[in-house]
């Protein structure tokens, strides 16, 4: 999928007997990126690394005051830190003496010495953990292009190889030292080692990466993808009943997660500018919403001087000249997905997807919510929305939807009048509207067939899908004259946006985007032509694109 939701967090805890959404509270707000917290082992303290001028360095940040401590200041890479047992010191990768090892440093008086680890056996070593009752150290060597877990005491004369498969990867230590949990790099599996036995346990069916145990072993939190938007998020799953699963955040790009010593909070490092720290409080029963919401966000559209967009996965409008924000729908347990105003403005209508299980993934519906939010009603339709259009005149919806599961999605037209779905196409491959003309004879498609997504036009009065001279991209879209088309196309794994030239058949490249391909719209003034696009990862903004200089 091509479109992305802001997070929040659907969750049951162990301990909790309900269902909650917890409050969201942001850390830090560093220019940098902020990554890999750990909590001290009393709570009160969390590590973290800053990035920065293409130099790594550990910080501590106080949970009570927020006061933010710089603990390394040599070298270029100081990273992945983790607590000894009493809190007092903290060992880290570091290339403070020009070549990368792991360090310690006594949190007291800041002195470092490097650990006397033997590693001539290993072409490289990296990440570490320590034991906090038994003070054995995990961590990654590589040999021969081989990844193992290690673990070391200082009693040891080498370390001692705890897999064999040669593609394991983040080892963690339970809280209580009992455990410890890796991920695999082939099939992103997870697997638990119990310390004493040193029996193997795989958790069938779930695929993550960065994985950590609760405090009382009975829970893994991890990093996965989400098959709705295609991020990386924060994932939640019962160690003895993998199929209690819940997906904690939405739409970010969730990197690594811990747990609090007393199981009741969690620090996660996701990107929504930079990496930036965010602790979750399992204990309340609110949202809290974040400062500064357009940037936080990736679905946003204007219409007048009104700006509508998904904040904490529920649909808003602020008033772009006085700055006040309203509250359209408030869906605890759903996400909101590609608002889109209708013509006259006056509604909105969105698709609501709840996830059916894990595995299935989500159900998708749509709904039309009114912009003073006293109506709201779901479109009746078959199967599973994908995408959708307004009709020009405001009286319809132009649907694709997955009737059945394994049928390829198919064009419907949904009456707002009479509620009810008409099927527009048959074909034996998906079709997804993007646009429609002015006088709503032309709807503009794209199709993706053996492999390729084509660029087409659905012709409503002979019920006809045309290819547009085989142009191959993705969510097209009229200019406001009609003469050019403008979309997006993928070329080496890179996203570029294209313009269209209908009358020439000639195709132009304005220019590489980091742009996730998503809605474009159109705007013309006396001076020039403007195009809007969003869905922008690493700055979640609205881009104004001055179009006429690239059509010249």
């Amino acid at each position: 999928m091509y479109f992305s939701l802001l997070f929040t967090i659907l969750v049951t805890v162990p301990g909790y007997q309900s269902e909650k959404i917890p409050e969201l509270l942001p850390l830090t707000t560093l220019t940098g990126d902020e990554d890999a917290p750990r909590f001290s082992p009393d709570g009160k303290s969390l590590l973290f690394q800053y990035s920065e001028n293409r130099s790594t360095h550990l910080y501590k940040i106080d949970l009570k005051s927020n006061h933010i401590e710089q603990l390394t200041d040599s070298g270029t890479y100081n990273a992945f830190a983790t607590w000894s047992s009493d809190g007092a010191s903290v060992f880290y990768n570091s290339n403070q003496d020009g070549k990368t090892g792991f360090w310690s440093m006594d949190l007291r008086n800041k002195l470092t010495q490097k650990l006397t680890i033997p590693l001539q056996s290993l072409d490289y070593a990296y990440g570490i953990d320590c034991n906090l009752h038994d003070g054995t150290f995990l961590f990654n060597g590589i040999k021969q292009g081989q990844s193992f877990v290690f673990a070391w005491q200082k009693e040891m004369e080498i370390p001692q190889k705890i897999t064999t498969n040669g593609d394991e990867f983040a080892p963690r230590w339970t809280k209580n030292g009992h455990q410890l949990v890796y991920h695999t790099g082939q099939q992103d599996t997870i697997r638990i080692i119990d310390w004493k036995t040193k029996n193997v346990k795989t958790l069938e069916g779930i695929r993550g990466w960065h994985p950590t145990l609760s405090p009382d072993g009975n829970w893994v939190l991890y990093i996965s993808e989400d098959t709705l938007s295609g991020c990386y998020n924060t994932w939640l799953t019962e160690v003895n009943n993998v199929k209690n699963t819940k997906q904690l955040t939405f739409g970010g790009a969730d990197s690594y997660a811990d747990w609090s010593p007393d199981g009741k909070q969690i620090a996660l490092a996701r990107n929504p500018t930079n990496n930036q720290l965010y602790r979750v409080d399992i204990q309340t029963n609110r949202v809290e919403q974040i400062t500064n919401e357009a940037a936080h966000n990736r679905f946003y559209i204007l219409q007048n001087e009104e700006l509508a967009f998904i904040s904490t996965d529920n649909l808003r409008i602020k008033n772009i000249q006085t700055n006040v924000i309203k509250k359209l729908t408030d869906y605890p347990i759903s996400l909101v997905i590609q608002p889109q105003w209708s013509p006259d403005g006056k509604h909105i209508a969105l698709l609501r997807g709840e996830r059916l299980d894990y595995q299935q993934g989500f159900s998708k519906s749509i709904w039309i919510i009114s912009t003073t939010g006293d109506t709201t009603f779901q479109i009746k339709h078959p199967g599973s929305v994908e995408y959708f259009i307004w009709a020009k005149d405001g009286k319809s919806l132009i649907i694709s939807s997955q009737e059945e599961k394994g049928k390829a999605p198919q064009l419907w037209q949904a009456s707002l009048l009479h509620n009810q779905a008409t099927r527009l196409s048959n074909l034996p491959h998906a079709i997804f509207p993007s646009d429609i003309t002015i006088s709503g004879d032309t709807i503009l498609c794209w199709s993706p067939q053996n492999g390729n997504n084509y660029l087409g036009q659905w012709l409503v009065e002979t019920q006809q899908f045309q290819p547009i001279q085989s142009i191959q991209g993705v969510f097209p879209s009229w200019s406001p004259d009609g003469k050019t088309i403008a979309f997006f196309k993928k070329i080496n794994g890179k996203d570029y946006l294209y313009v269209h030239d209908i009358a020439n058949n000639n195709s132009r490249q304005l220019l590489q985007t980091s742009v996730l391909p998503g809605k474009l719209d159109w705007k013309i003034d006396a001076d020039a032509s403007w195009l809007y696009y969003n869905n922008v990862p690493g700055n979640f903004g609205i881009y104004l694109l001055e179009i006429e200089p690239y059509l010249k």
